[in-house]
């Protein structure tokens, strides 16, 4: 990975909490961008995931995605950028990946993690078509772009046979 100074976006999910202390163990120099309630989270699973992070070494950027300012902030002297995003927020990759570039970021990882969707016919998963959907935006910002391809998890694929919402074959 280009640079030594990494921003996980998305950390506290389920790929993003597997991220962060990877990066450590690698010698990156990690910043977190966390929503201000996550940051200060008062649950206590999300509390100590959190003050693991800050045990590791990671720096925390309270923000949101929606509010340029603070991802600007988050994106100031990082190399990289790892979006751990799913669902939805998909779609805020793009503004992420432009303000990022604007901050002189030069590498952007989108979530992509899983299978590569360009292999996968159209309207064959929504999942994939939103992603799909999103090489063209992502690259045009001009940021380097990595896909990562893992070939899904096992979490989220094996149990139901890659039919998102299933944990277990279906009947």
């Amino acid at each position: 990975m280009a640079g030594n100074r990494v921003l996980v976006v998305g950390a506290t999910g389920h790929l993003g909490r597997q991220v962060v202390p990877a990066l450590r163990e690698r010698g990156k120099d990690v910043t977190v961008l966390l929503r201000p309630d996550t940051a200060r989270a008062t649950v206590a699973d999300k509390r100590a995931l959190v003050e693991g992070f800050r045990r590791e070494g990671a720096a925390i950027v309270e923000g949101a995605l929606e509010d340029a300012a603070s991802v600007q902030r988050a994106c100031t002297g990082v190399d990289a950028v790892i979006s751990c995003l799913n669902g939805p927020q998909l779609a805020e990759q793009v503004s992420l990946a432009t303000v990022a570039k604007k901050a002189g970021v030069r590498r952007f990882f989108p979530s992509e993690f899983g299978f590569d969707v360009v292999a996968v016919p159209k309207n064959g998963c929504l999942l994939f078509d939103w992603k799909r959907d999103l090489h063209a935006p992502l690259e045009k910002t001009g940021i380097g772009v990595t896909y990562v391809y893992s070939n899904g998890f096992q979490t989220y694929w094996a149990g139901g046979l890659g039919q998102l919402g299933l944990m277990a074959p279906p009947a």
